[in-house]
């Protein structure tokens, strides 16, 4: 009997604590939720279907309250009837321009000039007279080789062109000798022509008049055709002697030049047996030793200028630009060199260009210091904004702009980026950039410059719900109020940014569940 009894009493305490609790969460939708904090820049309205909410006659809502339950339950209707505080942010101004790079490359000092010195004569290295390290100065012996057999040389160059002079003097005696004889019997040979013909001009007048016969007329004429025979062939052989003459004796005069030419390289040599410095500047290098045989041609010393040039190497994109006459600055330690662009850009190697500069400072670095050449390169053309002012949702970039209160979206094209600058599209120059946007800025959020007095901002009401404030109190703040002192309906805007009280952007508020401060509202039945 107690074991009945004792079930119907649980049971019954089971149904009066449901009861008591359903109670409670009426009493819940009627009185509100405690007030949350100040959702920023934004009004509450009512969800989707929900009534319009009013507290009791007399009752004040001193800044809005939230709304009660729907009339057709739907989510209450909250009132947003204090604005956010606007959040403060940093600003750049956009301005239009070109976006430069500092850009660096590793840059070497090497000597303006440097050349591998050629021995110009052969022969026995005998001394070196400026050993590696030596500074020279133009025309100092460096190397010098032994002369004894380069002496020599000139001794038989010299007995060569005598020998060849005295042929030549003998050919043209015997030459002159040949051709006066021959002369002479070409002389002898005119003569007994002219008395032939005479003879034989005077035979036939006389055999005309009958004053000899034609046998001695006949003889006449066979002397004057052996004269004149006599005399060709003296010719002949005077002009034979002219042409033996003018080659053999040129042959000869040839030799002689040969010999000449023979004596002066010979004395050229023997002056070369001492290799000297081309042009100031430092032994660096030295390819012979004392007892070596140095051939003509071989390099006996390397020698570098004193005055220095600096090389660098540049990808092929960045040459355009660098111009002929430029002047970069070097880096090297803590010193600091000016540097003249004195090299027209070539043709790319292994991806790089090389190029060369000046050194226009008097104190000039060591030949093989390295040091880091800077320049400028011109990336991008547009609207300068900050790095990170940049946004990014997917695939869209934008940026925030600071623009009467607000913080307006404004989508960008990216066109370049260095250092800390970005150029882009899109932006209007003179703009307030937002620069690193707070965590959770939206669209349309009240902002205020770092420095300035927050601008006062409208709230906005929920999808579908009103802005208000409580019935028969004063009118909580950015909602308008009725002659009766129920809030009046309107549309409602998406709200911005989540806070105690209130629910996310873009989602319906549970009933009874207000987004701003204030005191509880009572929701119609």
């Amino acid at each position: 009997m107690n074991g009945p009894r004792t079930w119907i009493l649980v049971v019954a305490l089971m149904l009066g604590a449901g009861a008591a609790g359903y109670m409670l969460r009426g009493a819940d939708g009627a009185q509100g939720n405690p007030p949350g904090p100040a959702a920023t820049g934004t009004q509450g309205g009512a969800g989707p279907g929900g009534g319009r909410g009013s507290t009791p006659a007399g009752a004040q809502a001193p800044q809005g309250g939230p709304g009660g339950g729907g009339r057709f339950g739907g989510p209450g209707g909250g009132f947003g009837g204090r604005q956010r505080p606007a959040q403060e942010v940093q600003t750049a101004v956009a301005r239009s321009g070109p976006l430069n790079a500092q850009r660096q490359a590793a840059a070497t000092v090497v000597p303006a000039t440097e050349s591998r010195v050629a021995a110009q004569a052969s022969g026995v290295v005998e001394s070196i007279v400026a050993p590696v390290g030596t500074t020279v100065k133009a025309g100092d012996p460096v190397v010098r080789l032994s002369s004894s057999q380069l002496e020599l040389a000139v001794e038989n160059a010299r007995t060569a062109l005598e020998s060849a002079r005295v042929r030549l003097r003998s050919q043209n005696s015997a030459t002159e000798g040949a051709r006066s004889q021959l002369l002479s019997q070409v002389r002898s040979a005119e003569a007994a022509l002219r008395s032939a013909a005479q003879n034989y001009e005077a035979a036939q007048k006389l055999l005309a008049v009958g004053g000899i016969s034609q046998a001695e007329l006949n003889s006449a004429r066979s002397q004057y055709e052996q004269a004149k025979a006599s005399l060709e062939g003296a010719q002949a052989a005077l002009a034979e002697n002219q042409r033996a003459q003018s080659g053999s004796l040129e042959e000869l005069r040839l030799a002689v030049t040969q010999a000449e030419n023979s004596l002066r390289q010979a004395e050229l040599n023997a002056r070369n047996a001492v290799v000297r410095a081309p042009f100031a500047g430092q032994i660096t290098e030295l390819n012979t030793a004392p007892g070596e045989s140095l051939n003509s041609g071989g390099t006996a010393f390397t020698l570098v200028s004193l005055e220095r040039k600096v090389r660098f190497s540049l990808p092929p994109t960045d040459v355009r630009a660098i111009k002929v006459g430029q002047i970069l600055t070097m880096r090297v330690g803590p010193d600091t060199y000016r540097v003249k662009v004195d090299q027209t850009p070539a043709a790319p190697v292994n991806a790089t260009v090389t190029l060369t500069g000046r050194l226009l400072d008097g104190v000039q670095p060591e030949a093989g210091t390295v040091g880091t050449l800077t320049y400028t390169l011109e990336v991008a053309r547009g609207v300068l904004v900050p790095i990170n002012a940049l946004q990014t949702d997917s695939n869209r970039v934008f940026v925030f702009v600071a623009q009467d209160g607000q913080a307006k979206g404004v989508d960008v094209k990216v066109l370049g980026q260095a250092g800390s600058n970005a150029a882009v599209q899109g932006v209007q120059p003179g703009s307030n950039v937002i620069v690193s946007p707070p965590p959770g800025l939206l669209e349309d959020a009240p902002v205020t410059l770092a420095g300035s007095t927050p601008r006062s901002g409208a709230g906005s009401a929920g999808p579908g719900g009103a802005r208000g404030q409580g019935a028969g109190g004063p009118q909580a703040p950015g909602g308008p109020r009725t002659q009766n002192g129920q809030s009046a309906e309107g549309q409602g805007g998406r709200p911005q940014g989540e806070t105690s009280g209130q629910n996310a952007p873009g989602r319906p508020r549970p009933a009874g569940q207000g987004a701003a401060q204030g005191g509880p509202q009572g929701g119609q039945p």
